[in-house]
């Protein structure tokens, strides 16, 4: 959350900080920026409790992200309405990429490593950001930059639709060219892999540092994951013992562990662990 606020605050300057000067410019990016992120926010978040019955921060941050991505090419070009609009946009579209095409196209789910979703929360945002600058850019955004082209297709200028088609597709070629010969450049001429190994994935990059990140259950991973967490209840009380070492009746060190008042580990007070 902390990272998600960083990010949205230094997007601001991101923004802003295009028309080299504190400009009245600069004060209307500024503006629809936060505008299209936090209706982007809102209705991803909606589209959480709709779909799956409760809100989500992941989710909340997900929608934060489009939002940005999809303002950045309008942000100085929009009025105020369109920047609302795009934010729904934002807000829904990668959402159904994410979560359908994410979940059941065997591209995604079989053949593209894309544990954070940069292609739903970039690639489709950066492309819709770019088609819908196209259809909401006005006449005085435009004309305030100093260009005469005209605004976009609510303006009257349906060209710049495609206009802004051809430029966002050029742009998805040139990454996918030039980051696959970077890719192949590293794993072929550097021999460095490109993944961690299945072990590592599963234990998690984390545990280099003898440490377990994000650990929301207690099952241990083909006896990887160094330290297990064993929840028992004893006296009404929730107790929770460390290490791998435990046994049944051994709390590590051969010593019986015995509730209070009750001896050789008699009794109905005896704390067993599974």
């Amino acid at each position: 959350m902390v990272g998600a606020g960083i990010l949205w605050v230094g997007w601001n300057g991101f923004n802003g900080g295009d028309p080299y000067s504190a400009s009245p410019d600069a004060g209307v990016a500024v503006l629809h920026t936060n505008i299209a992120t936090a209706f982007s926010m809102l209705t991803w978040t909606a589209m959480d409790i709709i779909f799956y019955k409760k809100p989500s921060i992941i989710g909340a941050i997900n929608g934060m992200i489009t939002g940005l991505v999809v303002i950045t090419p309008a942000a100085g070009f929009v009025a105020g309405w369109g920047a609302i609009t795009m934010g729904f946009f934002s807000g829904t579209i990668p959402w159904l990429s994410m979560n359908i095409a994410g979940k059941k196209w065997r591209l995604f789910t079989h053949h593209v490593d894309d544990c954070l979703g940069i292609t739903h929360t970039h690639m489709v945002a950066g492309f819709l950001g770019g088609f819908l600058t196209g259809i909401f850019a006005t006449d005085t955004g435009v004309y305030a930059f100093g260009t005469t082209s005209g605004g976009g297709a609510i303006m009257g200028n349906g060209r710049q639709v495609w206009v802004q088609i051809v430029g966002a597709l050029f742009i998805i070629g040139w990454n996918v060219v030039w980051t696959s010969l970077i890719m192949m450049f590293i794993k072929y001429v550097l021999r460095v892999p490109l993944r961690m190994s299945d072990e590592a994935c599963l234990i998690g990059d984390d545990a280099v540092h003898g440490e377990e990140a994000y650990c929301f259950s207690d099952d241990n991973v083909s006896g990887l994951v160094p330290t297990l967490t064993t929840e028992m209840r004893a006296n009404e009380k929730m107790t929770i013992l460390h290490g791998r070492d435990l046994e049944e009746g051994n709390n590590g060190n051969g010593s019986s562990m015995n509730s209070p008042g009750k001896e050789n580990g008699s009794g109905d007070g005896e704390i067993k662990i599974d």
